[in-house]
C-alpha cells in the first residue's frame, strides 16, 4: 500500500460495523463506526446503505492499524466482506470483489508479536551499467525486533524483482540484467521476517543506455559519494596494486634476464647519490633498477637506491643514475637498458642510430666512446657535446647542429634519439637558476617528444638545484651522499636472479601486503602488550612494522601527506592514469568510513580486523580535495551542540617571534560545524594548516578505545 487517502465499504448480511484505530491497540470500546450496514446486504454490495461507505481515511505506508468489524447473524444466509478504495483508485461497483482487501494486508493480533516495519534500505548507489545489465548497491535495512527477510525492488514504480535478504550483510547488490534501454527510476523497500514491509528508500534515476562504472567515475571527480560497498573498491585497487608491481617486475626481468645472467661490479664513488622514487609524482611509473647489496663490502643491513627506472608522466622512458654508469663492470648490463630506453624492449639489438645522442655531461668523452664502442651512435660526431656555460642555451641538446631552434629541425632525422645529462651539464654550476630554467625547459621538451632520458647525477657534496628541478619532472630525487654507506652493487652471473628479486622491492609491494591482509581479514598479532605511548613488544612492533605500516603510514600516508603539504588535489591536479593506486586507496577509505563504528577494540580476532581495518581508514584521509564525504560515526567527542547554536567568528592574530622563527595557534570544532581559514595579511611568511582528530574512540595505534 501507499500513503494516502483511504476509502472503506462494508457488505454484511446481516448488519455490521466497522472501526478503525491509529495504532495497533484495538479500536475504543463505544467509539463511532468508520462504516456500517443497518439492515443487511447481498454479498458484494456496496451501494444500498450510504452508511456503507466510510469517510476518507489518511494511511501511512509502513504503520500498522488495528482494525475490527462487528458482524451480526441473523436467520438465513450470511456474508460479511471489506473493501477499500486506494488513492486514485475507482470504488467498488456492486457485484464486483476487485476492490475487497487481499488477505496479505491483515494479521491477526494475537499472532503478532512484531508489528514494528524494518528501516528503509539507505544510499541506493549505481555501480554500473555494462554488458550484465543495471548494478545497484544499497546499505541492508535496520530492524530492531526480527531479521530482514527480503527486499523487493521496483523500476518506474512497477515490482520487477524480491530477492532473498542474507543475515549479518551491510551491502546488498542487485543486478537488473532485464532493464529496457532508457532512464528509469528505482527504489527498494524491505520487509521483515515478521512480514512488516517498510518505507522504500529515495528513488535512484539511472539512465540504463549510457554505459558506466562508478569506481572509474569517482577516480577521475574524487567523488566518494559515487561509491558504497568497500569491497568492489578494494578489489579495484590490489588490480591497480598488481598491475604497478607487474610492470616494474617486467622492466627488472627484461634487464636481467634469468635466462641470460651476468655479473655486475657497479662501484662508485664516496660523493655519489642515493636515488628514491618521490611519493609523490612517480611511485607507480617510475621503480628501483640498481639497489646496492653490500655496504663497506658486506652484506647492507638497509638496501637502498642506487638507480631509478621508468617512464614519465607522459610516458617517456627514463632511467636516473646516482653516479655514471659508463663503466665497465655494468657494460652488459647498460646496454640492455638503452635498448629498452630507445625500442622498450631489452632485447633489441643495439643498431648505430640514424640521428644523434645529445650528451651534456662532464664525462662528455667517455659517454661518446661508450656509446660508439656498443653501436649506440655511428661515428663520434653522433654523440653531440651540448655541455653548456651559465648562459648558454641547454635545450641545444636537442639539436644536432647545435642552434637552439625550436622548429621543425626537431623532428625526422635530425631529431635526438636519446638524451644523456647531468646534474651541473659539465661547465655549468649545478646550482645556477639559468642553468636549471634551461634544464627544465630541455627536459619538458624531450619528455613532449617522447626522447628517451638519461639522468646522471654527478658526484656533489652540494644541492643541485638542477637535479630537484629534473627528478620532479621524470620521476626521482636525491637521498643521502654514498660515503655514509660506502654501498656497491655487486654479484656474479649465478647470483644475479637472487640480486633481481632485491631489485624489484618497493613501496607497492608493501602497499598490496597490507591490502591483502584487510582484503583477506587475516591480521594476526598481539597488542595487549602495547602501552598507550606506543611501546610494544618486540613481536608485535616488527610485524605492525611489515605487516601494516609499510604499506598504510611509510607508502601511501607519506605520499598522502606530501599531496596535501604541496596542495594537490589528486584527482582534479594530476591526469587521470597518474597515481591511480593511490587515488583507489583514499577512495577505498571513504567507502570504509561509512560503515566505522566507535570505540573500535584491539583484542585478536574479528574485533582486531575491524581496528586495523578503521585504523587503514585514518591513513588514507585527504584533506586537499574537492569532495570530503561526511563519516556517520566519528566516536566520543564533547557533548552535542545544542539546538540553534550561533556561529561564532574568530580572528586569531600571530607574529612571528624571532627566538623561534614561527608562531603557532589551535582552535578546537565541534563535529559538523563548517569552519574557514583565510589569511589578512600580505607577509612572505609561509602558513601551514593542520587538522587533527580529537576523539577519544579513534583507531588510533595506542590510544584507549
Amino acid at each position: 500500500m501507499q500513503t494516502g487517502t483511504y476509502a472503506f465499504w462494508l457488505s454484511s448480511d446481516d448488519s455490521s460495523e466497522l472501526r478503525l484505530s491509529a495504532t495497533t491497540t484495538a479500536p475504543a470500546v463505544g467509539s463511532s463506526p468508520l462504516a456500517s450496514v443497518s439492515g443487511y446486504t447481498t454479498v458484494y454490495v456496496w451501494s444500498k446503505y450510504p452508511s456503507q461507505r466510510s469517510a476518507n481515511v489518511t494511511l501511512v505506508r509502513g504503520q500498522w492499524y488495528a482494525l475490527e468489524v462487528l458482524f451480526k447473524e441473523g436467520a438465513g444466509t450470511e456474508n460479511m466482506v471489506l473493501a477499500w478504495q486506494p488513492p486514485g483508485a475507482r470504488p467498488p461497483t456492486d457485484g464486483s470483489q476487485a476492490a475487497v482487501i487481499p488477505a496479505p494486508f491483515f494479521r491477526l493480533p494475537d499472532a503478532v508479536t512484531d508489528w514494528t516495519p524494518p528501516s528503509a534500505p539507505s544510499v541506493l548507489t549505481l555501480d554500473a551499467v555494462n554488458a550484465t545489465g543495471v548494478v545497484l548497491s544499497w546499505m541492508a535495512a535496520k530492524d530492531s525486533e526480527s531479521a530482514i527477510a527480503s527486499y523487493q525492488i521496483t523500476r518506474d514504480g512497477s515490482l520487477v524483482a524480491t530477492i532473498a535478504a542474507v543475515a549479518n550483510t551491510t551491502f546488498v547488490h542487485w543486478i537488473d540484467s532485464a532493464a529496457p534501454t532508457g532512464t528509469h527510476a528505482y527504489a527498494v523497500r524491505a520487509t521483515d521476517a515478521a512480514g512488516n514491509t517498510g518505507l522504500a528508500c529515495d528513488a535512484l534515476t539511472v539512465n540504463a543506455s549510457a554505459p558506466y562504472d562508478a569506481i572509474e567515475a569517482a577516480i577521475v571527480t574524487g567523488d566518494p559519494r559515487l561509491l558504497l560497498d568497500p569491497l568492489p573498491v578494494m578489489d579495484r585497487l590490489v588490480m591497480a596494486v598488481n598491475s604497478t608491481i607487474a610492470r616494474h617486475e617486467a622492466i627488472i626481468d627484461a634487464i636481467y634476464p634469468a635466462s641470460s645472467p651476468v655479473s655486475v661490479d657497479f662501484t662508485v664513488d664516496s660523493g655519489a647519490r642515493m636515488l628514491v622514487v618521490p611519493h609523490m609524482t612517480a611511485v607507480d611509473r617510475a621503480f628501483p633498477l640498481l639497489v646496492a647489496n653490500k655496504c663497506s663490502g658486506t652484506a647492507c643491513a638497509t638496501p637502498y637506491t642506487m638507480a631509478t627506472i621508468g617512464t614519465t608522466a607522459r610516458g617517456t622512458r627514463f632511467v636516473s643514475v646516482g653516479s655514471t654508469p659508463i663503466i665497465t663492470g655494468y657494460t652488459a648490463t647498460m646496454k640492455r637498458v638503452i635498448a629498452w630506453l630507445l625500442t622498450g624492449n631489452a632485447s633489441a639489438a643495439l643498431t648505430p642510430s640514424r640521428t644523434f645522442v645529445g650528451v651534456g655531461h662532464a664525462s662528455f668523452t667517455t659517454i661518446r666512446t661508450w656509446l660508439v664502442t656498443n653501436g649506440v651512435v655511428n661515428a663520434t660526431t653522433r654523440a653531440v657535446d651540448c655541455r653548456v656555460a651559465v648562459d648558454q642555451r641547454a635545450d641545444r641538446c636537442l639539436d644536432s647542429d647545435l642552434n637552439g631552434a625550436t622548429d621543425a629541425a626537431y623532428a625526422g632525422p635530425d631529431a635526438a634519439s636519446m638524451l644523456v645529462v647531468g646534474s651541473s651539464m659539465g661547465t655549468g654550476d649545478g646550482n645556477s637558476d639559468t642553468l636549471t630554467t634551461y634544464l627544465g625547459a630541455l627536459i619538458d621538451r624531450a619528455d613532449a617528444e617522447g626522447i628517451p632520458i638519461v639522468w646522471i647525477q654527478e658526484s656533489s657534496w652540494a644541492s643541485s638545484k638542477t637535479a630537484d628541478v629534473v627528478g620532479a619532472r621524470i620521476g626521482f630525487a636525491c637521498n643521502e651522499y654514498n660515503y655514509w654507506k660506502a654501498g656497491t652493487v655487486s654479484f656474479t652471473a649465478a647470483e644475479q636472479p637472487a640480486l633481481a628479486a632485491l631489485f624489484k622491492t618497493s613501496s607497492v609491494r608493501a602497499v598490496r601486503t597490507t591490502l591483502q591482509h584487510l582484503r583477506n581479514q587475516d591480521f594476526d598479532v598481539d597488542l595487549s602488550g602495547c602501552s598507550k605511548t606506543g611501546n610494544c613488544p618486540t613481536g608485535a612492533t616488527s610485524y605492525l612494522a611489515s605487516e601494516f605500516y609499510a604499506g598504510a603510514r611509510d607508502a601511501l600516508r607519506d605520499t598522502i601527506s606530501d599531496l596535501d603539504s604541496a596542495g594537490i588535489d589528486p584527482f582534479r591536479d594530476l591526469a587521470v592514469s597518474d597515481l591511480r593506486y593511490v587515488k583507489l586507496a583514499i577512495l577505498l577509505g571513504d567507502a570504509l568510513r561509512r560503515t566505522i563504528q566507535y570505540p573500535v577494540p584491539r583484542t585478536r580476532g574479528p574485533a582486531l580486523q575491524r581496528w586495523l581495518t578503521t585504523y587503514y581508514a585514518d591513513h588514507v584521509v585527504s584533506y586537499c580535495r574537492a569532495f570530503q564525504l561526511p563519516q556517520p560515526d566519528l566516536g566520543t567527542f564533547s557533548p552535542a551542540l545544542p539546538a540553534g547554536l550561533p556561529l561564532y567568528n574568530d580572528t586569531i592574530t600571530l607574529s612571528t617571534r624571532l627566538s623561534s622563527f614561527f608562531a603557532s595557534g589551535g582552535v578546537y570544532v565541534h563535529p559538523g560545524v563548517t569552519f574557514t581559514i583565510k589569511r589578512l595579511d600580505a607577509g612572505t611568511q609561509s602558513l601551514r594548516v593542520a587538522i587533527n582528530t580529537l576523539r577519544a574512540g579513534e583507531a588510533r595505534a595506542f590510544c584507549c578505545c
